[in-house]
């Protein structure tokens, strides 16, 4: 399946993201302009069942097939997060990054070293308030006196024309037209392209990032489709852990890690990755301590 990305930027570099389940490429607004800033032209895929992709069977082999009929060849730097980081894993002998990085890759979900069951995730499709506890503040999301933006404001806000193109979409996915007039009011958002130059020109305060992030989160949510996480359910005792390191590659886990323990952070350095913990951090440490994910990926971008 030919999936739909995301493009920023136009440097000679370039860096392929893959996001992980439940969410789409909008999970990487943050990183997106940091990377163009070092000359990375920037693709985000949104993996099959994900965003403005199409769905079908779901399964480990597949995600990876689509990354691989997806994306371009060699490119400077592959980073994939959780699902993401499972499906790089799979495809990465092929692709041929110069680098890759696994942030809380999900190769091994069950047995000594881990216990989720993915359909576990499909309560979120139900309840979407339960994101919210999986969201944490920033550290100094104290700020006090700030100027609240919220998910509301951010929904309905209307753009004027100025405020769209910045995004290219690279690849086939629902037109604004279709959006406004087929999705709920939420969706909205997505139609009228709220890019990452504008929200970064706004200059945020701390609250209206974190509001902004989970605006993107539950959009990206409504549009997931939970049988992804059904079927991934009947692969969760398979361990998909590589057995080397193909191209140089580094591992970020988060502390503590749902989906890493402390013996196979060790038997992932015999294999010849680099193992970098983010201490005090959730699973998406890109999305809630994304300082501290910059600075771990020091000497990989």
């Amino acid at each position: 399946m030919r999936l739909h990305t995301q493009e920023w930027g136009t440097g000679d570099r370039l860096a392929v993201l893959v996001h992980g389940i439940m969410t789409d490429h909008r999970t990487w607004h943050e990183l997106a302009p940091v990377l163009t800033g070092r000359g990375y032209r920037v693709l985000a895929v949104d993996l099959r069942g994900h965003g403005a992709s199409g769905r079908g069977a779901y399964a480990p082999s597949l995600f990876a097939e689509d990354l691989l009929e997806t994306l371009p060849r060699h490119p400077e730097l592959a980073l994939g997060h959780s699902l993401g980081a499972l499906a790089l894993a799979l495809a990465v002998e092929e692709l041929a990054p110069a680098r890759a990085v696994y942030s809380e890759p999900a190769w091994r979900l069950s047995g000594s070293e881990g216990g989720l069951d993915p359909a576990f995730f499909t309560l979120f499709k139900r309840s979407p308030e339960l994101l919210t506890s999986f969201s944490r503040p920033r550290d100094d999301a104290a700020a006090e006196g700030a100027e609240r933006l919220t998910t509301e404001q951010l929904t309905t806000e209307r753009l004027t024309v100025e405020h769209l193109g910045a995004e290219r979409p690279t690849a086939e996915g629902p037109t604004a037209e279709r959006l406004t007039t087929e999705r709920p009011t939420a969706e909205r958002l997505t139609a009228q392209r709220l890019t990452v130059e504008r929200l970064t020109a706004q200059r945020l305060t701390v609250e209206q990032l974190a509001a902004q992030r989970l605006t993107f989160e539950r959009l990206a949510l409504d549009a997931w489709d939970e049988n992804t996480a059904l079927a991934l359910s009947a692969h969760r005792l398979v361990d998909h852990t590589p057995e080397k390191a193909v191209v140089p590659s580094l591992v970020q886990v988060s502390d503590p890690s749902m989906l890493v323990s402390a013996q196979g952070r060790v038997e992932l350095g015999r294999r010849g990755f680099e193992v970098r913990t983010v201490p005090d951090a959730p699973h998406a440490i890109h999305r809630d301590r994304f300082d501290a994910f910059v600075e771990s990926l020091s000497g990989w971008l």
